[in-house]
């Protein structure tokens, strides 16, 4: 074989292993939900990747997992904000459609988590969430949509 017929394999591969260790290195580890919440300080204003569960409420979307859940002594509530640039559309719709119906959905997201600062929003969360991406969304009885 020609050098000038294997140095196009020689770059693609070389093309090809740079963007799968570019996409392996942001790729993010995801974050359990009550992990965040029990170490809020660490995770403030930072990009996290985590899953939950998201409810509509009267006058906000909150976030909650149940093993880890509000007491008296101590407020986890989290307010959910969508951000106007949120990914991908489609589940974005479908996020939408299950909270516009009250329903709880299981969703894996991304995006800034604010930890201090709080009460947030009309219902006066302790913590916020600002989401620009999501991963999966599904209702109760349903599987994943995964992107």
């Amino acid at each position: 074989m020609k050098l000038h017929s294997i140095l196009p394999i020689m770059i693609l591969a070389h093309i090809t292993a740079g963007s799968c260790a570019k996409m392996n290195s942001q790729k993010q580890a995801e974050v359990p939900f009550c992990g965040l919440l029990s170490t809020p300080g660490a995770f403030d204003q930072k990009k996290v990747l985590t899953r939950a569960i998201m409810s509509a409420g009267y006058h906000s979307v909150f976030a909650h997992d149940s093993k880890c859940q509000s007491t008296q002594g101590n407020d986890l509530s989290t307010e959910i904000a969508i951000s106007d640039s949120v990914t991908p559309k489609n589940l974005q719709k479908k996020l939408s459609h299950y909270l516009k119906h009250h329903k709880n959905t299981d969703v894996v997201f991304e995006g800034v988590f604010s930890g201090k600062g709080g009460p947030y929003g009309a219902d006066a969360a302790r913590f916020r969430f600002v989401v620009d991406k999501l991963i999966s969304v599904r209702g109760a009885t349903d599987g994943a949509d995964h992107q």
